[in-house]
This record gives C-alpha cells, structure tokens and sequence, in this order.
C-alpha cells in the first residue's frame, strides 16, 4: 500500500512547524533573565518598563563584560573534591547550593551585585551585615567596596584590611553552620587562588536563636537583607504558595509575622549605628504573586508599626524585585520628623 503524499506532506508541514516554534522558544527563553521578563530594550510581558542598571559603570545587562572596573569579581562555586572530611549536609552546600548561587547569570538579573553597590553608595570605611549571607555570592564584593586594599609586596598579594580600628567591615551572618564553613573556605581559596587575601570579614553563626546581638550594637551603616522572606512569606508554608483563603487573612498573617520577628527586628536596630539604614531586596508581587503574603507597602507598615524605623525610599529598578530602604530610628525627635 502506497503512502498518501497528501497526508505525508502534511506531516512534513506540521513537524517542520513545530520545530520553528521550538526553536523560537528556545531562543527568546535563553534572553529571559527571569521567568515573564525579558532583556532591557525589550518590553518586558507584563507590560511595564524594563530595568536598567544604576550608575555608569555598568552598561547593559547583556553585556559579557558585567563586572565594572575596579570591583572584586564574581565568586565560582568550590571544588567539594579538595576538600577532606566534609559532612553530608556541607557536602549539599558545595554540589547544590552554592552552584545554584554562585551562577554568573544572576549577575545578568536582579541579583546583580553591582548594581546594588552604586545603590548603596557604599564607600571605604563603611560596615555592613550581610544577614543571610549563604555562600558569600555579596559578601566579597561588599567587602572590596569597602576595605582598604593594600598591596603586600612580599607575597604579591591584596590584603583587604579595616579602615581603622571598627571602620570598612563586613558582618557575613548565617543561621546554617554549613554555610558559615563554606564562606569560611571561600576566604582561604580566595587568598590562596586569587592573591586577595579579605581580613575585613567577621564570620557569626546565629543558629541558636536566628538573631545578631553578636554584631556589636550601633556599628553598621547597612543592614542588609536579601531574600530573607523573614517580613513577607508565611512560615512553613508548603513551596511558598499563598492561597487565596489566605489571602483573605491577610491582616492575622500581618500580625503574626510582626510578632514573629520582633526579636529579630530589635536585634538589628541594636546592631545598626543611629540614622543606620536597614536594606531589603524582596521578590516583587509583579514576578511572583503567589509567593509572599506581604510585599512592599505592607513590609513598610509592618516596620513601621514596630516604633523602631522609619520609611526611607524605594527603589523598583530591579527586575522582579523591590529594594526598600528603612531608617533606625533612636528617639522620640526622629520619630515625630
């Protein structure tokens, strides 16, 4: 029996069509920098206007070259192998969750480092805690921006050293021991492999209690939080997803979560100097709607409502994500300013 040419052209046709269309998903999916959101220049699909980077240095998100000049360079995930007697849960840390992190295409989205420093306006001298700080994917960075880079001739190395005596440091805090270890060798390899050797950097573990009292009080300039969903996701809640009777509980989650991390909030307050600001990048409700029971404006009520600071700006540069900036607040004539 004889194939019908018809039926087999249009086979051919059809075949030969979804290929294309493969193709052309493909090829636009690979200019996502996150999911519904496409490379500057391009409008992005929900609509709005896309981001840009801050400052000059920078100048598209597209460029190979994203690392300005004079900025310590981004991080690449450790080798587990050169590593003896690791546990199973820092052995996760290397093969997992630092390769995730530590990707250079983040650097192409809204988790560029860079970016955030010109926002910042971070300056030599400056302290910051870097509360949840994971695999270090910020903290170098911070730390170059505001150490001071001596060259040692003997050894042909940068030391990063304090300005001063409490001056130009980096708090890098976690709650997980694992990822303490981890950053803990990125310093050593560090110094070792790239000749920049960071002494700027204090390392605390908050496991017990999740807080910073360890960081000592009045001393950062920046607190600075990134993703930390201490504020905005409802805990333990299966994937992150918010349900829509959730939803209409809204005001019970708003409370519980100011009750919740009320300790966490006065512990930051204590570590931050007077006129310190708190920073936080969140994912925004335009990139995840379903993911946070609160976002920005009820992030700032929430802080707000504490007595402890005070709305300072925003910033919604970012793709998917706010930046938000709040003000210590350390008496009753800043309160009422």
């Amino acid at each position: 029996m004889k194939p019908d040419k018809t039926k087999l052209q249009i086979t051919i046709l059809i075949t030969a069509l979804l290929f294309t269309v493969l193709l052309v998903f493909l090829f636009h999916r690979k200019q996502d920098i996150i999911p519904g959101w496409k490379i500057p220049g391009v409008v992005n699909d929900k609509g709005g206007k896309p981001a840009t980077p801050s400052g000059d240095k920078l100048k598209t998100w597209t460029d190979t070259k994203v690392v300005p000049d004079g900025e310590f360079p981004l991080l690449k995930p450790l080798d587990p192998k050169k590593y003896k007697n690791l546990s199973k849960d820092e052995l996760q840390i290397f093969n997992i969750t630092a390769k995730s992190l530590l990707n250079e295409n983040r650097a192409r989205g809204r988790n560029n480092p860079y970016v955030l420093l010109d926002i910042l306006d971070l300056k030599e001298g400056d302290n910051i805690g870097d509360i949840g700080c994971g695999p270090g994917y910020y903290t170098f960075i911070l730390a170059y921006r505001v150490g001071k880079k001596v060259k040692d001739p003997a050894t042909g190395k940068t030391v990063v050293k304090p300005v001063g005596k409490n001056g130009g440091l980096v708090y890098a805090v976690d709650f997980y021991p694992p990822m303490i270890t981890y950053v803990k060798f990125m310093r050593e390899h560090l110094a070792k492999e790239r000749k920049v050797d960071f002494q700027n950097i204090k390392f605390i573990c908050n496991e017990a209690d999740g807080l910073v009292y360890d960081i000592p009080a009045d001393t950062l300039d920046f607190a600075f939080l990134s993703e930390m969903h201490i504020y905005n996701h409802i805990p333990d809640n299966p994937h992150q997803f918010v349900t829509q009777e959730q939803r209409k509980n809204k005001e019970y989650y708003f409370n519980m979560l100011r009750d919740r991390s009320e300790d966490f909030t006065k512990s930051i307050h204590n570590a931050l100097k007077p006129g310190g600001l708190l920073f936080i990048t969140e994912t925004c409700e335009v990139n995840k709607p379903n993911q946070s029971i609160l976002y920005k404006d009820d992030v700032i009520k929430l802080l707000e409502s504490t007595g402890l600071f005070k709305f300072e700006k925003t910033d919604d540069s970012f793709m998917g994500a706010y930046l938000l900036f709040m003000k210590k607040i350390t008496g009753e004539k800043e309160k009422s300013k």
